[in-house]
């Protein structure tokens, strides 16, 4: 399972190249992965297959994956049927594409995480599938991203989906706290009972039911039609839209009996397979009419599943696979359709029958299955389920019979929607020679048409030989409680019977209210009785935008001071009154240890005082650095060195970016206005450092335990092999948080770049070699050179002194940089640390050379150095996972040097290596954006005016 995983993810990285070297035949070799994949299942087929590789025990989130036969049925035809539109693809596209390569490796993904879905056992696992298909289904129905309905369609879809993914993401942790376990197997095997459960049942129908388009969330089904055909032959047929019936289905055999359970799924599957069918007879877009019966008959499998039955989950898994493969047949012959007419609308097509025969047949087989004609394999699926729902003990027969009503009267509208279908696409229509969208058609190749009319045939094959299918879906149907129900099996002729009554009503109305379909479009439909659900959706997004432009017209002012008094307020008024009304406990803590600290903690405060009061901007933020200094000097008494030279680099650096951004303000503030507003704020500020002063203390106090702290030093030795405490946090025992934190980072550097720029970002800083000719003519007051870049420095902001002490210590600070990065996993340093202290020396390079300085120190542009940094970083995480160890965990290597004797190399370094590159990027890109870019600003406005 694991090397079919890893396969699509290889091909879909590929892809890109394969349709640069190959163009659309790419697609062919493409197919190959789910192809070969497929042959592992069936090689697999009768045997249970799991896999379990512990990633994070302490949250459930082990990768455990379970084979089965509902996941072997799933993967026939999430593999079957996707190496099948793959094989299409080669044809339906043009080389000339745009933006092949990544469809084809979205397509590819998809069908990798599909499998991963229907064979995740842990459901926070399956979870992530669930999500990366809604992420991948948004860039593929959003594939032409130029036109604003596939635009609009793609934000619906996903709106909707991740809607539902998140209710069902509540529901899946609540499920597996009552239960006690995440795993499904569990779970089903041990359902639990009770309100919690059942709130958690519903809570993941509603995921279920929005990933399958059923109604009320069913809108987003038709929209979805804007993206390629090929996407809507695989997902919107035999893959995304079963993601729902098959959890309903996995978990049936537990929750079927639950309370919410049957009112929720069967109510909403009837209404969805009525409504949609009913829909279906006014759309005039053949992908349309198949989008609406999509929905319709998703609706009848979410019935069949979710009844509970043995016998109805045999007539449910078989319609899924009938339903595979007829609608995903359909869904090609109208992109065959439209690729040789050029259009899709039923109104524009006569004769089309005659024209192309072979396809017109192949529609036609599909088309009856759909129907529910015999021989074919609907037509067994639905005489099952007719019969499956006629004698279920599991519901009251007045109500059974209501469900039986549903579905005859949801039955004929498909098969009037299959008639209108073919009809519309391949008849005459009283006209006496094609229509000229039909007349100047080219003939599909026999490599196009080979597809949908394997799936054609197939579903009459698998209804004459339906033993065969009843082999495949019968193992699943079984663990389902059978409530006394004789055995079934899946048959093309059960005799003359009640279900084979009911499908001579249902053909025979079909026919009759397709032969009346003239009067049917005279009502016209201008006014669905339940509303339009796509207007539904656009007033509540509406709405939403309202109640969020309103709330942050009131909440948002424009002004800055009273945004951040209401949040200082907050954290003032809400804890303290909490601890005024709650049990106090007794405070015991010291003020100070050593006089020293008094005398930190006075130069401190005077600082801050200071910073109030002053009105020269570079004076206020001088004062602000002293009290970080302070802070740093703290750390070092009480005997964190390393935590005092980040304190110290951070401020050192935080003071230039300030000074950066200081010269284009002006020098002093200009405070006429706020002499009102001082009182209240002096108070606001006591407040603050008085409640965190008072939550420190009582913080402290509620420790009834002794600290886990005493652990870290041994902790770090043991698991992370450093002696630096600090360090081994970062970047072993706590390097999930650091993986965010600097991703964090890497989106501030590009935002800063962004806000700079505005328009697109530049590459790396000037050079010397590229500075104007008036530049470099210009005199430098000085025959010898210690910097490239100063000699482009006018000589009036120019400093010999400057330059020649960075030339001098520059090489130093760097040396400096590079004991940090290798030393600070057993010493105070680290990448961190190391990074800061080479971006300081950038800082120093600019200083005194100016922005050409700046690209000699380092011609690389930022953007880089900091996607480097983040693959080194998370490459350490997949890596450690390639080798069987969880993911961020470190191993050591210990080897004798010749020369340099024993070496001990962990292989965290790798990963401090990442965040090392990523803090000099990130000083890079400050320097790059408010240092060089402004500088280039003001030079050409110094000529403007000198012009």
């Amino acid at each position: 399972m694991l090397a079919i995983l890893l396969a699509h993810t290889v091909a879909a990285v590929f892809a890109p190249l394969l349709v640069r070297w190959w163009g659309r035949n790419a697609f062919f070799p493409l197919a190959l992965v789910p192809l070969v994949s497929l042959v592992w299942v069936f090689a697999n087929w009768n045997t249970e297959q799991s896999l379990n590789i512990e990633w994070v025990p302490g949250l459930s989130m082990d990768l455990d994956m379970r084979f089965d036969s509902l996941a072997a049925i799933m993967s026939l035809l999430v593999l079957g049927i996707g190496a099948l539109i793959l094989v299409y693809c080669a044809r339906y596209f043009e080389d000339d594409e745009p933006r092949l390569g990544i469809f084809a490796a979205e397509m590819v993904a998809f069908a990798g995480a599909m499998f991963g879905l229907i064979t995740a056992d842990n459901m926070l696992v399956l979870y992530i599938f669930w999500e990366i298909t809604t992420v991948l289904s948004f860039l593929l129905v959003g594939h032409y991203a130029e036109r604003a309905s596939s635009r609009r369609a793609a934000t619906q879809a996903l709106l909707v989906t991740t809607a539902g993914g998140l209710a069902m993401l509540v529901g899946i942790i609540v499920l597996g706290q009552v239960a006690g376990s995440y795993n499904l197997s569990d779970v089903v095997a041990d359902a639990p009972s009770g309100w919690l459960a059942g709130v958690a049942i519903v809570l993941i129908l509603i995921g279920a039911l929005s990933k399958s388009a059923i109604v009320p969330l069913h809108f987003w089904l038709p929209g979805a039609m804007a993206a390629p055909t090929p996407v809507s032959g695989y997902l919107h047929a035999a893959a995304m839209v079963k993601a729902g019936i098959y959890l309903v289905a996995r978990l049936a055999p537990g929750f079927a009996d639950s309370g919410p359970w049957r009112a929720t799924v069967i109510t909403l599957g009837l209404l969805s397979m009525i409504l949609a069918g009913w829909r279906a007879l006014r759309a005039f877009d053949l992908k349309l009419i198949l989008a609406f019966g999509t929905v319709s008959q998703l609706g009848f499998l979410m019935v069949l599943v979710g009844i509970g039955s043995e016998k109805a989950m045999l007539a449910g898994l078989t319609m899924v696979i009938a339903h595979a493969m007829f609608k995903a047949a359909l869904f090609m012959v109208v992109g065959i359709i439209d690729h040789t007419t050029h259009t899709r609308d039923i109104r524009k097509l006569a004769h089309l029958g005659k024209k192309a025969p072979l396809l017109g047949a192949i529609a036609a087989l599909a088309a009856a299955s759909m129907a529910g004609l015999p021989p074919f394999l609907g037509f067994v699926g639905k005489e099952t389920a007719l019969s499956a729902v006629i004698d279920t003990p599991t519901l009251n027969p007045a109500v059974a019979w209501i469900v039986v009503a549903g579905m005859v009267v949801g039955s004929i509208l498909t098969v009037t929607y299959s008639i209108r279908f073919v009809w519309g696409a391949f008849g005459r229509k009283q006209l006496k020679r094609p229509s000229p969208a039909v007349k100047n058609m080219h003939e599909p190749t026999a490599l196009f048409l080979a597809a949908p009319a394997f799936l054609a045939l197939l579903g009459a094959a698998a209804g004459i030989f339906s033993p065969v299918v009843d082999a495949i879906v019968s193992p699943y149907a079984s663990t389902v409680d059978s409530y006394g129900q004789a055995p079934y099996h899946l048959a093309l002729w059960h005799g003359v019977n009640l279900p084979l009554g009911l499908t001579v009503v249902v053909v025979t109305g079909g026919v009759g209210l397709f032969i009346a379909h003239r009067m049917v479009n005279r009502l016209k439909f201008e006014h669905p009785p339940l509303g339009n659900a796509d207007r539904v959706y656009d007033a509540v997004l509406k709405s939403m935008d309202t109640i969020s432009l309103r709330l942050t017209g009131t909440t948002q002012r424009g002004s800055l001071p009273l945004t951040q008094g209401t949040i200082l307020l907050t954290l003032v008024l809400l804890p303290m009154a909490v601890l005024a009304f709650g049990r106090e406990p007794g405070l015991d803590f010291v003020l100070f240890d050593t006089p020293l600290q008094v005398i930190i903690s006075l130069i401190m405060i005077s600082g801050a005082l200071g910073a109030t009061v002053m009105r020269n901007r570079l004076a206020s933020v001088i004062l602000v650095g002293l009290t970080g200094y302070g802070c740093g000097v703290i750390f070092a008494v009480h005997g964190a060195p390393d935590l005092a030279l980040t304190q110290f680099l951070v401020e050192t650096l935080t003071l230039v970016v300030f000074v950066l951004v200081l010269r284009k303000l002006p020098a002093e503030v200009d405070d006429r206005g706020a002499a009102g507003s001082r009182l209240p704020r002096a108070a606001l500020a006591i407040a603050v450092g008085a409640t965190v002063t008072v939550l420190g203390a009582f913080a402290m106090n509620a420790r009834s335990t002794a600290p886990i702290s005493l652990q870290l030093p041994d902790a770090a030795y043991l698991l992370g092999d450093g002696k630096n405490i600090v360090n081994v946090l970062l970047v072993d025992i706590r390097a999930w948080d650091t993986l965010g934190e600097i991703s964090v980072l890497l989106v501030a550097a590009t935002g800063v770049a962004s806000l700079v720029f505005r328009n697109r970002r530049f590459g790396s800083a000037p050079r010397v070699s590229d500075a104007p000719a008036t530049d470099s003519d210009s005199p430098s007051g000085t025959d010898t050179t210690w910097l490239l870049g100063g000699d482009l420095i006018d000589p009036r902001h120019r400093s010999l002194i400057l330059e020649v002490t960075t030339r001098l210590i520059f090489p130093t600070i760097m040396v400096l940089s590079v004991y940090f990065f290798f030393s600070g996993h057993n010493a105070p340093g680290g990448g961190f640390a190391g990074g800061l202290t080479a971006g300081l020396a950038l800082v120093l390079r600019y200083l005194a050379g100016g922005r050409y300085e700046l690209g000699e120190a380092v011609p690389i542009d930022a953007g880089k150095i900091l996607g480097l940094g983040l693959i080194l970083a998370s490459g350490t995480a997949i890596a450690s996972m390639f080798l069987g160890a969880p993911a961020l965990s470190s191993a050591t290597l210990e080897v004798t040097l010749p020369i340099l004797g024993d070496i001990k190399l962990v292989t965290a370094l790798f990963f401090d290596l990442g965040v090392y590159l990523i803090v000099v990027g990130l000083v890079l890109d400050v320097l790059r954006s408010l240092g060089a870019r402004l500088d280039a600003q003001v030079e050409m406005q110094s000529q403007v005016k000198a012009r």
